[in-house]
């Protein structure tokens, strides 16, 4: 974008050159040594748009009604591109006007990815809870609960009783 910038300056200088010196015809066309301007990218593009005309021996001249011409396609472009700017802002501007309960319902935004009570994705078979309700009781005793699994150990059938 800043290339077509320096470009457009360069352009509008090299116009402005020919306009003070009255180089506006064919009569008045001067030498491109003359003229005190180096021929470089912004001059070609000028002599392909037809702005700049040649009529032979390296000497050039501006031709107003192709330059008005060229400055009214950019001034065109312009406003058609600035245009397309502010709909699509407007577009954009106007989706997230909405309110949120205009918008329709997405499963995908409302509903978890694993199911109640499981860990286990949704897609999967749901069966049982991953892991069972602690009992609501009073605690187990911890000395009788010793006793029997000492007891069960010692009257293993072993021999000697360990």
């Amino acid at each position: 974008m800043v290339i077509t910038w320096v470009m457009l300056l360069r352009q509008r200088a090299i116009v402005r050159a020919f306009e003070q010196r009255a180089v506006t015809s064919a009569a008045t066309a001067r030498s491109v040594d003359h003229t005190a301007l180096k021929p470089g990218m912004a001059w070609h593009h000028l002599v392909a748009q037809g702005v700049l005309r040649c009529p032979g021996e390296r000497r050039c001249f501006l031709d107003v009604t192709a330059w008005q011409r060229l400055r009214r396609r950019r001034l065109h472009l312009a406003f058609a591109v600035i245009g397309a700017l502010l709909v699509g802002l407007a577009l954009v501007w106007l989706d997230r006007a909405r309110p949120l309960s205009a918008q329709p319902a997405r499963r995908a935004l409302i509903f978890p990815e694993t199911m109640a009570m499981s860990a286990r994705p949704a897609a999967l078979a749901f069966t049982a809870a991953t892991t069972l309700p602690m009992s609501r009781g009073e605690l187990a005793p911890v000395s009788v609960m010793a006793a029997s699994i000492s007891a069960s150990i010692s009257a293993s059938s072993s021999l000697l009783g360990k």
